[in-house]
């Protein structure tokens, strides 16, 4: 269990994938502002300079977002961008060609700084730290191209370590240590919960054996895969070193249709995270 606890903690640093060494702009959808998120909302768009300002407000006039663009079709984002929560800022940064870079912040509704982080072209790299709301560290270490490296600390809201881990050069967590609130080593800390199958990882593999079985797809040895689980607990992909064909979107389908995992979560937050399993060779 503590191996395993190991494996799959792998947390909620995996971001977006590495971009093409070729900086294409993103553009936006059209009708992006008609999304559930700001259907609702008010807009205003003021031309300042060579920008395109949209502000999103709510019923009550209080801004909801800023957000600056390029050109006047409000497709391509540049320049400063504002997200507001009852009136506070609660996250603030910076796009360039439609992709976040340089310093980001986010803000607890109280004020409070909670992240404080860089990106380059839509990828998290460089230096992070978080705080709690206290203002006590909760999180440090480096990103490098998106992916964790080297050696993060997590801190108990009273500034004592909580756990230390190490990432290798493709962002894998190779080493961790969990920490009592008294310095002790422990196996487990509630504040770090890892995201599990509800009846259990055996039945989620005989499971899987069954579909698989069905549809005919089969392997011929025991076959290590990944995968990645997001905040909902939905399985986002399936990867295999060793085979190819298990990464197929066939089966990727099939392992959905095996349900929802319970997601992993960090603190309190729910976040992304990695499971590694082996699928054992189905009996004949």
């Amino acid at each position: 269990m503590k191996h395993l606890f190991l494996l799959v903690f792998t947390i909620g640093f995996l971001h977006v994938k590495a971009q093409q060494d070729t900086i294409m702009v993103f553009r936006m959808a059209p009708g992006y502002h008609q999304d559930p998120e700001r259907a609702h909302l008010k807009q205003k768009v003021t031309q300042k300079g060579d920008l395109w300002e949209l502000t999103l407000y709510q019923k009550k006039n209080q801004p909801e977002e800023i957000i600056t663009y390029s050109d006047p079709n409000l497709q391509v984002r540049a320049g400063a961008y504002l997200r507001y929560k009852e009136g506070r800022v609660v996250q603030k940064g910076i796009y360039e060609k439609g992709y976040r870079v340089g310093s980001w912040e986010t803000f607890y509704a109280s004020g409070a700084l909670k992240e404080s982080f860089s990106y380059l072209w839509d990828q998290p790299n460089g230096s992070y730290i978080s705080y709690w709301e206290n203002g006590q560290v909760q999180k440090k270490g480096h990103y490098t191209k998106g992916k964790p490296s080297g050696r993060w600390i997590l801190f108990y809201e009273k500034g004592k370590p909580l756990a230390e881990r190490s990432f290798n050069e493709v962002g894998e967590l190779i080493q961790q240590q969990i920490f009592q609130p008294d310095g002790q080593l422990a196996s487990f800390s509630p504040l770090l919960s890892p995201s599990t199958y509800p009846e259990g990882e055996i039945v989620f593999l005989q499971r899987l054996q069954k579909k698989l079985k069905a549809t005919g797809i089969s392997f011929h040895s025991p076959l290590p895969f990944k995968l990645i689980i997001g905040k909902n607990g939905v399985v986002q992909s399936v990867t295999s070193s060793s085979e190819k064909k298990m990464e197929s979107a066939q089966i990727l389908s099939l392992i959905r249709t095996l349900g929802k995992w319970n997601a992993a979560h960090e603190f309190t937050d729910p976040i992304t995270t990695e499971i590694n399993l082996t699928l054992p060779v189905a009996q004949p």
